[in-house]
């Protein structure tokens, strides 16, 4: 008896992928921002170093919790909120 079978698919553990950033505020919706890389920090540069009071809500993705990602939040003083923070 063969317990598990002979032939299988093989899976790709992590599958190329695009990541979609977006923003609300109490003034409406941001644009929505499409990325292949695998950092948002060039387009959380350019959204939001101007000058505007922000909290960046995470999600307790692992990207966000980055070392690369948590000095930079370190750096520009953000107010983080959500898992992981």
């Amino acid at each position: 008896m063969v317990r598990y079978h002979t032939t299988t698919d093989k899976k790709v553990k992590f599958p190329a992928s695009i990541m979609v950033w977006g923003s609300m505020s109490s003034k409406g919706v941001g644009k929505l921002h499409f990325n292949d890389g695998n950092s948002l920090l060039p387009v959380i540069e350019e959204c939001l170093t101007s000058g505007q009071d922000f909290v960046f809500q995470q999600d307790g993705a692992a990207c966000h919790t980055s070392k690369r990602a948590i000095k930079w939040m370190e750096e520009n003083d953000t107010d983080r909120r959500g898992a992981g923070c």
